[in-house]
């Protein structure tokens, strides 16, 4: 007797339990995400998931910025293995909310003394089918590098996250947009694409590229340069590699942090190994990503 077999459209916002801690906020219809019993993977495919990104080489371990990259390298490579696969994202409340400053807070894994704060951050995320139980679970080595994690313990590693509004939408958007909206006190949060142009952010131009090679230089100059090194001149570098906006600054427009007195001149003077190693090896790392960026963007298609 043949059974017809039902599919079921469903949010995934109605196969989750939603957290006490954080409010989901509705990303909208554009940005919704929509799965079938088809998305549902069991336990060996979640785990060939996340080996899989291990051994591709994207750099997580400089986590000052540039997770909409990383997290859209993931999602290349899940698609290349026919993996289905979706985006989740968090935001502080200085994102969402008008005057607000509050932000998320995780420990520098290269610096246990020191936090590192975001005003957002996102992750692939995969469906974990096991018998009836449906969990979902985050792939986001920056934050653990030992497994996937169910969702809600992913946002619990984010210190303020109980202030935090999360929201899982396509893995086709690769970056967001505020609009103020002054009537609510809240800003609207709309997402573009990859190449694409949303509200005066122009993320073409290769900017995948160059977020995945500025997460490699920060990591690479701070173990050359900084870690265990007592030259108490090294202090007028740990500026630079304080956030990814800082770093690209000094590679790519030779500029140094607003907070700093110190001139680009005087680095160049002082720390021409240094230069020249940030700059070389951030070129290298472009082209690396331009060419590997390619090849899984064919063969997701």
């Amino acid at each position: 007797m043949k059974t017809k077999k039902l599919v079921l459209f469903v949010s995934l916002f109605f196969l989750i339990s939603i957290s006490n801690a954080q409010t989901y906020f509705q990303p909208g219809s554009l940005y919704e995400v929509k799965i079938t019993d088809q998305h549902y993977v069991d336990s060996s495919v979640a785990t060939k998931a996340f080996n899989t990104i291990l051994k591709f080489g994207i750099p997580f371990k400089y986590p000052q910025g540039g997770c909409e990259s990383r997290a859209y390298a993931m999602g290349l490579i899940l698609d290349s293995l026919k993996i289905p696969n979706f985006r989740i994202w968090v935001f502080a409340p200085n994102k969402f909310l008008l005057n607000n400053y509050d932000l998320l807070h995780v420990k520098d894994v290269n610096d246990k003394n020191k936090d590192i704060a975001w005003g957002y951050h996102t992750a692939s995320i995969i469906i974990r089918k096991v018998e009836q139980k449906i969990d979902t679970l985050v792939l986001d080595p920056s934050l653990n590098s030992k497994s996937p994690l169910n969702y809600k313990n992913w946002l619990a590693l984010m210190q303020g996250h109980e202030k935090a509004e999360y929201a899982f939408i396509s893995p086709k958007f690769f970056m967001f947009y505020l609009t103020a909206d002054n009537n609510t006190s809240r800003n609207k949060i709309d997402f573009f694409k990859y190449e694409g142009i949303g509200r005066n952010f122009n993320y073409g131009d290769m900017k995948l590229e160059k977020n995945l090679a500025l997460d490699f230089v920060g990591r690479f100059i701070y173990h050359k340069y900084i870690k265990n090194n007592t030259n108490p001149k090294n202090f007028y570098l740990l500026p630079i590699i304080s956030s990814i906006n800082n770093l690209e600054g000094f590679v790519v427009q030779n500029e140094m942090p607003k907070e700093t007195d110190v001139s680009i001149r005087q680095i160049y003077d002082a720390f021409p190994d240094f230069v020249d190693d940030a700059k070389n090896v951030f070129n290298r790392e472009v082209k690396k990503w331009y060419l590997m960026i390619n090849q899984y963007s064919k063969a997701a298609n």
